[in-house]
């Protein structure tokens, strides 16, 4: 396995489908931010929500968060590519 990379295919569905869910699980999608960091090995995902949004994609007791993870482990043996996903918190926008 060594030297094998990822294609850029199974990069964009894994980037589509944690952007896609956890759009669907916030309720203030200008208030996401996304980070993909790529490297040889795999991609890690790093979402960054405000404090109100962020038990949304984490769930009870990690539930969500878990489950997602799950699938993108699924994506990673399928595709020969590590996926991570951690959601990291923002400063909460100030209402204006």
């Amino acid at each position: 396995m060594q030297g094998q990379t990822y294609t850029d295919a199974a990069a964009k569905t894994a980037i589509d489908f944690v952007t896609a869910t956890v759009g669907l699980l916030v309720d203030e999608g200008s208030h996401i931010t996304f980070t993909v960091e790529k490297s040889e090995t795999g991609i890690k995902f790093l979402v960054g929500l405000p404090q109100p949004q962020l038990g949304r994609v984490i769930g009870r007791e990690g539930r969500m968060a878990r489950a997602i993870r799950i699938i993108l482990q699924a994506a990673s043996a399928q595709n020969k590519v590590r996926l991570t996903f951690d959601v990291v918190q923002t400063p909460t926008p100030e209402a204006q």
